[in-house]
Protein backbone atom coordinates (compact mmCIF):
# COMPACT_ATOMS: atom_id res chain seq x y z
CA UNK A 1 0.00 0.00 0.00
CA UNK A 2 1.43 3.50 -0.79
CA UNK A 3 1.94 5.12 2.40
CA UNK A 4 0.41 8.88 3.61
CA UNK A 5 2.97 11.71 2.22
CA UNK A 6 5.00 9.00 0.58
CA UNK A 7 5.86 10.56 -3.16
CA UNK A 8 3.27 7.75 -5.10
CA UNK A 9 0.53 9.89 -3.06
CA UNK A 10 1.81 12.59 -4.74
CA UNK A 11 2.06 11.84 -7.87
CA UNK A 12 -1.58 9.93 -7.40
CA UNK A 13 -3.00 13.11 -6.08
CA UNK A 14 -2.66 15.12 -8.93
CA UNK A 15 -5.09 13.00 -10.58
CA UNK A 16 -7.66 14.12 -8.71
CA UNK A 17 -10.63 15.30 -10.37
CA UNK A 18 -9.09 15.21 -13.87
CA UNK A 19 -11.57 14.16 -16.75
CA UNK A 20 -9.79 11.01 -17.95
CA UNK A 21 -12.09 9.68 -21.25
CA UNK A 22 -12.44 6.17 -21.94
CA UNK A 23 -12.26 6.11 -26.20
CA UNK A 24 -12.10 2.49 -26.85
CA UNK A 25 -11.91 -0.70 -24.69
CA UNK A 26 -11.26 -3.73 -26.50
CA UNK A 27 -11.10 -7.18 -24.90
CA UNK A 28 -10.19 -10.58 -27.27
CA UNK A 29 -9.62 -14.37 -26.25
CA UNK A 30 -9.89 -15.95 -22.46
CA UNK A 31 -8.15 -15.42 -19.41
CA UNK A 32 -4.65 -17.01 -20.01
CA UNK A 33 -4.42 -16.33 -23.60
CA UNK A 34 -6.03 -13.16 -24.04
CA UNK A 35 -5.29 -9.42 -24.06
CA UNK A 36 -7.43 -6.17 -23.07
CA UNK A 37 -6.83 -2.50 -25.14
CA UNK A 38 -7.74 0.43 -23.80
CA UNK A 39 -7.46 3.49 -25.16
CA UNK A 40 -8.10 6.99 -22.63
CA UNK A 41 -7.68 10.04 -23.30
CA UNK A 42 -6.20 12.81 -21.33
CA UNK A 43 -7.35 16.97 -21.33
CA UNK A 44 -4.37 18.62 -22.95
CA UNK A 45 -4.08 21.21 -19.99
CA UNK A 46 -3.64 17.92 -17.81
CA UNK A 47 -1.03 16.02 -19.96
CA UNK A 48 2.46 17.92 -18.55
CA UNK A 49 1.62 17.43 -15.18
CA UNK A 50 -0.79 14.12 -15.28
CA UNK A 51 0.61 11.61 -17.88
CA UNK A 52 3.29 10.10 -15.48
CA UNK A 53 0.26 9.79 -12.69
CA UNK A 54 -1.70 8.16 -15.14
CA UNK A 55 0.56 5.76 -15.91
CA UNK A 56 0.98 4.60 -11.96
CA UNK A 57 -2.33 4.75 -11.28
CA UNK A 58 -2.94 2.23 -14.00
CA UNK A 59 0.06 -0.25 -13.12
CA UNK A 60 -0.04 0.17 -9.72
CA UNK A 61 -3.49 -1.57 -10.20
CA UNK A 62 -1.83 -4.33 -12.27
CA UNK A 63 0.85 -4.91 -9.57
CA UNK A 64 -1.74 -4.95 -6.69
CA UNK A 65 -3.91 -7.53 -8.89
CA UNK A 66 -0.29 -9.66 -10.07
CA UNK A 67 0.21 -13.03 -8.71
CA UNK A 68 3.01 -14.67 -9.36
CA UNK A 69 3.13 -17.27 -12.09
CA UNK A 70 5.38 -20.64 -12.38
CA UNK A 71 9.05 -19.86 -10.98
CA UNK A 72 7.87 -16.37 -10.41
CA UNK A 73 6.73 -17.45 -7.03
CA UNK A 74 10.07 -17.22 -5.46
CA UNK A 75 10.77 -13.74 -5.85
CA UNK A 76 6.53 -13.09 -4.65
CA UNK A 77 6.03 -11.14 -1.65
CA UNK A 78 2.50 -10.25 -0.32
CA UNK A 79 2.79 -6.86 1.15
CA UNK A 80 4.49 -5.29 -1.83
CA UNK A 81 4.00 -1.88 -3.89
CA UNK A 82 5.02 -0.33 -6.91
CA UNK A 83 6.74 2.54 -6.57
CA UNK A 84 8.19 5.45 -8.40
CA UNK A 85 11.54 3.66 -9.06
CA UNK A 86 9.89 0.75 -10.32
CA UNK A 87 8.24 3.51 -13.14
CA UNK A 88 11.11 5.33 -13.86
CA UNK A 89 13.05 1.65 -14.41
CA UNK A 90 10.13 0.53 -17.05
CA UNK A 91 9.96 4.02 -18.65
CA UNK A 92 11.15 4.51 -21.85
CA UNK A 93 10.53 7.14 -24.95
CA UNK A 94 9.66 5.75 -28.26
CA UNK A 95 8.58 6.96 -31.37
CA UNK A 96 7.49 10.30 -29.57
CA UNK A 97 5.34 8.71 -26.73
CA UNK A 98 6.08 7.81 -23.23
CA UNK A 99 6.01 3.88 -22.43
CA UNK A 100 6.08 2.09 -19.49
CA UNK A 101 6.25 -1.89 -20.06
CA UNK A 102 6.37 -4.39 -17.17
CA UNK A 103 6.52 -8.21 -17.69
CA UNK A 104 6.83 -9.38 -14.46
CA UNK A 105 7.75 -7.20 -11.05
CA UNK A 106 9.50 -8.83 -7.81
CA UNK A 107 7.34 -12.16 -8.18
CA UNK A 108 4.16 -10.33 -10.09
CA UNK A 109 3.11 -10.83 -13.31
CA UNK A 110 1.51 -7.71 -15.13
CA UNK A 111 2.12 -7.86 -18.72
CA UNK A 112 0.74 -4.22 -18.87
CA UNK A 113 1.85 -1.84 -21.32
CA UNK A 114 0.95 2.06 -20.80
CA UNK A 115 1.93 4.12 -23.81
CA UNK A 116 1.34 8.09 -23.34
CA UNK A 117 1.57 10.11 -26.87
CA UNK A 118 2.12 13.76 -26.90
CA UNK A 119 -1.74 14.07 -28.26
CA UNK A 120 -2.95 13.14 -24.44
CA UNK A 121 -4.15 9.84 -25.74
CA UNK A 122 -3.05 6.69 -22.98
CA UNK A 123 -3.19 3.17 -24.84
CA UNK A 124 -3.34 0.75 -21.61
CA UNK A 125 -2.44 -3.24 -23.22
CA UNK A 126 -2.63 -5.91 -20.49
CA UNK A 127 -2.28 -9.29 -21.81
CA UNK A 128 -3.47 -12.41 -19.71
CA UNK A 129 -4.96 -10.75 -16.99
CA UNK A 130 -8.59 -11.75 -17.69
CA UNK A 131 -11.55 -9.07 -16.43
CA UNK A 132 -8.61 -6.90 -14.28
CA UNK A 133 -7.91 -4.32 -16.99
CA UNK A 134 -11.47 -3.61 -17.09
CA UNK A 135 -11.95 -2.76 -13.13
CA UNK A 136 -8.87 -0.57 -13.37
CA UNK A 137 -10.33 1.36 -15.88
CA UNK A 138 -13.90 1.65 -14.33
CA UNK A 139 -12.05 2.41 -10.66
CA UNK A 140 -10.48 5.11 -13.16
CA UNK A 141 -13.41 7.01 -14.25
CA UNK A 142 -14.82 6.61 -10.48
CA UNK A 143 -17.39 4.06 -11.10
CA UNK A 144 -18.07 1.20 -8.76
CA UNK A 145 -15.49 -0.62 -7.88
CA UNK A 146 -12.91 1.78 -9.60
CA UNK A 147 -9.72 3.05 -8.70
CA UNK A 148 -8.58 3.90 -5.30
CA UNK A 149 -7.39 7.57 -6.26
CA UNK A 150 -6.63 9.60 -3.36
CA UNK A 151 -7.73 13.17 -2.30
CA UNK A 152 -4.93 16.00 -2.54
CA UNK A 153 -2.89 15.95 0.58
CA UNK A 154 -3.87 18.24 3.38
CA UNK A 155 -1.84 21.63 3.77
Amino acid sequence: MIGSGSPERELLARLFGVDVQLIELTRRGEADDGWTRAVLRLPEEHLEDCSVALALALLRDSFDDGRPRGYSSQDYVERDALTIVDLVEHLRFIEGSLTVSIDYLRGRMLKTDVTIGANGEVVLIARNRDMLPERWIRALLGEPGGLRLVPPPEE
